[in-house]
C-alpha cells in the first residue's frame, strides 16, 4: 500500500462530496472510489474526548471489533507523537473514510491505498 498525500487525499474526497450531493453521477462515483484503504492513527486518538464522530463512523459500519491494536509507529507516517502510544490501523474503503476525514487532526493521520 502507498501513503496517499493530503493533496491527493483532499482532491478524492472532494470529488465524492461533491458527487454525494448529485445523485446522477453519485453510482459512478461511489464505484470509482470503493477501493480498499488502510486509515492508521495513533492510539490515542481512541481516547481523545472530541472523538465521537469517528468513533460512531467506526460502530455503524461495523469496524470497532476490526481494529489492528498495538502497532508500532514507525515514523513514515508523519504522525507528530512521541512514538510512546503506537498507532491503530482501521482497513475501510475510501467513500466511507471520507465521512470522518476531516474529525481526524491532520498532523494525526495516514491514509494508505
Amino acid at each position: 500500500m502507498r501513503k496517499l498525500s493530503e493533496k491527493e487525499i483532499a482532491e478524492k474526497i472532494e470529488t465524492i462530496r461533491d458527487a454525494a450531493r448529485v445523485s446522477a453521477v453519485w453510482n459512478k462515483v461511489y464505484n470509482t472510489f470503493c477501493v480498499p484503504v488502510r486509515l492508521e492513527v495513533p492510539s490515542g486518538e481512541l481516547a481523545r474526548d472530541d472523538s465521537g464522530a469517528w468513533i460512531g463512523f467506526l460502530y455503524s459500519h461495523k469496524m470497532i471489533n476490526k481494529l489492528t491494536l498495538g502497532l508500532s509507529i514507525t515514523g513514515k507516517e508523519g504522525f507528530a507523537v512521541q512514538g510512546l502510544e503506537g498507532k491503530v490501523a482501521i482497513d475501510s474503503k475510501l467513500v466511507s473514510v471520507a465521512s470522518i476525514w476531516d474529525e481526524l487532526p491532520a498532523h494525526r493521520r495516514a491514509l494508505y491505498l
